[in-house]
């Protein structure tokens, strides 16, 4: 009996652990000696990365087969070693946060199919992005987008140590490149992916290669970066659904390893985990879509509804008291409505009740 395929993310965790091989002692001494001096859900500052990449910066796109990573068709070489570099550290950094816990989101079909199309909008703090999981996840997408097969992406939220400054990183694990979504934690999440490409434009300058392929991720980004950020808004928000398969409840951050000297390290985890999300959610929605396909319209007298699913949002509620210093916000996914389904024609979704701000 031949053994399982490694999942794709789990190879490459490997081949970067080969390329850089002090990446991950590197990572636990910053952890080790200085984790105080940066938010508790960023596993370490990118000064770690950055380390790590150090001599290294020939390697540019890590390839899960493992090929060298590639660049194709930029013109001014500085440019071409700045993004070979600053590639490197993307990958080092999200594999060593992905590392200790190694966890695998997978979605319903039909709860992705939802979040893809629900847009990003309205007044959503970017602090919601901080509330992740684990200090890195990785999703499970599968599907094609503005002629890329998106197979996942590794998310996570880096620190810089300097500028003190918080970004969410998504790292699309596509085919046939890699490419790097950088969005800013400042304001709301429409003023982040507003700011993400400005940031874009200015790296670009001058070299006219550069700009072209600025303006072309520009029209990328259009299409799959707000589905992408929408889901990953999923997994930050309070009624988030996630079991795994061996019965946990909710993923944790592990505790540091203390050897003799009393050093702390955070070991790899011994297997990827793989976290099923939305399994209950995705079968009201498809019983509930089911339903209003199949039920005829309204006839009679009055103007015929038909059965429809109103579209999904998203929606902050204030919890706690108004003098509270722990009052704070909460973002929740409020699914697709089942309007003019009965209920005894198909179940309709879970039920969502606002918070009283003052509960």
């Amino acid at each position: 009996m031949t053994e399982p395929e490694p999942h794709r993310s789990l190879r490459l965790l490997h081949l970067v652990g080969r390329v850089y091989p002090n990446a991950w002692s590197i990572h636990n001494a910053f952890r080790s000696e200085r984790s105080s001096e940066w938010p508790e859900h960023v596993f370490a500052p990118r000064q770690a990365a950055r380390l790590a990449a150090t001599g290294r910066a020939d390697v540019q796109y890590v390839y899960e087969q493992g090929a060298r990573m590639r660049l194709v068709g930029i013109g001014d070489p500085e440019v071409a070693e700045s993004m070979r570099h600053a590639m490197a550290v993307a990958f080092i950094g999200a594999m060593a946060a992905w590392r200790p816990t190694q966890g695998i989101y997978r979605f319903a079909d039909a709860l992705l199919d939802a979040l893809w199309v629900t847009p990003v909008a309205g007044d959503l703090p970017g602090e919601l992005l901080r509330r992740l999981p684990e200090w890195c996840v990785y999703i499970e997408i599968g599907r094609s987008c503005a002629g890329m097969f998106i197979h996942g992406a590794w998310v996570r939220v880096g620190y810089d140590l300097n500028t003190r400054e918080e970004a969410l990183d998504i790292l699309i694990d596509s085919d046939p490149d890699k490419p790097l979504v950088r969005l800013p934690l400042v304001g709301t999440l429409q003023e982040s992916l507003r700011v993400s490409l400005d940031d874009g434009l200015h790296m670009a300058g001058r070299d006219l290669v550069a700009r072209a392929l600025h303006d072309h991720a520009h029209r990328v980004r259009a299409t799959w970066a707000e589905p992408l950020l929408s889901v990953v808004l999923y997994l930050c928000s309070v009624n988030a659904e996630i079991r795994s398969s061996d019965g946990r409840d909710r993923p944790i951050r592990p505790e540091p390893h203390v050897r003799r000297n009393r050093e702390r390290v955070w070991p790899a985890a011994p297997a990827p985990v793989i976290w099923e999300t939305g399994t209950r959610l995705g079968s009201a929605l498809r019983r509930a879509e089911s339903a209003t396909r199949d039920r005829p319209s309204d006839t009679g007298d009055g103007p015929a509804v038909r059965p429809h699913i109103r579209r999904a949002h998203w929606h902050t509620f204030w919890v706690g008291a108004h003098d509270s210093p722990e009052r704070h916000r909460e973002v929740r996914w409020l699914p697709p409505i089942p309007v003019n389904v009965d209920e005894d024609e198909g179940p309709g979704v879970a039920t969502i009740r606002p918070i009283p701000e003052d509960a």
